[in-house]
């Protein structure tokens, strides 16, 4: 029984909105049913998956959120990016999120709430298409080539729209940041910049307010963002 496999099937459950199927499994897996019935049995006997509200329906099991937390509590990254979150938030008076890639995804792993009656509200450990908003955009954009292209070619099947988005991230490389409006939420505006250690993409930082906030600040919004960035991408220079 292989591994990867294992690990594939954990990976499809994970960015699933729902609780899946066996069957919607050996689909995307291209493998019998039988076969995905066995790697699940490994698989509920480790606590890994649990069943579903529904009947015939699998989901992340209790172990996922131990490994949650434990990410959270121990990783690196938050833990260099969270002085420069708070502080960006605190100047913007906006919402501050840190988003890395993850199976096609971008996913929350922390994020400083605005304090502002009217805000965005995001969630950490959720995740949005690769494709869709700035984060996930500038994610995608200073991805290794080879990886963002296959990301891209696996997320779009129109090959129009795959020559359109490439040539969206090319223009996020030169800006060096990502900016959106509406594409994720419907009325929110965004802005992320990448940051990196030892050359490699960790994540982006993302700044994300209301669009009836945007008209006079959205340049400031930008600097600040780039500036927060900028000290974190310092430090890890450093690290």
């Amino acid at each position: 029984m292989s591994s990867d496999r294992l690990l594939d099937i954990l990976s499809f459950i994970a960015r699933q909105p729902n609780a899946t199927t066996p069957q919607a499994l050996a689909e995307h897996l291209n493998i019998p049913v039988s076969s995905v019935y066995r790697h699940l049995a490994v698989l509920r006997k480790s606590r890994f998956i649990s069943e579903g509200k529904q009947k015939n329906r699998i989901t992340i099991g209790a172990i996922g959120l131990q490994m949650a937390n434990h990410y959270l509590e121990h990783t690196l990254l938050i833990d260099v990016v969270k002085p420069d979150l708070l502080r960006l938030a605190l100047k913007t008076q906006e919402t501050a999120a840190l988003m890395v890639p993850s199976n096609l995804q971008a996913i929350c792993v922390e994020m400083i709430e605005s304090r502002q009656a009217l805000r965005c509200s995001f969630m950490v450990g959720k995740g949005t298409p690769l494709s869709q908003g700035a984060s996930a955009k500038t994610l995608l954009a200073f991805m290794d080539e080879d990886e963002r292209y296959a990301a891209v070619q696996l997320l779009i099947t129109s090959q129009h729209k795959q020559k359109n988005l490439l040539d969206e991230l090319v223009h996020i490389q030169k800006e060096g940041y990502g900016v959106s409006q509406g594409e994720v939420d419907q009325g929110i505006w965004g802005v992320s910049v990448p940051i990196f250690h030892k050359k490699k993409l960790q994540g982006v930082v993302t700044t994300m307010s209301p669009e009836t906030r945007i008209e006079t600040r959205e340049n400031l919004l930008i600097d600040a963002t780039l500036h927060c960035a900028a000290s974190i991408n310092e430090y890890f220079s450093l690290y």
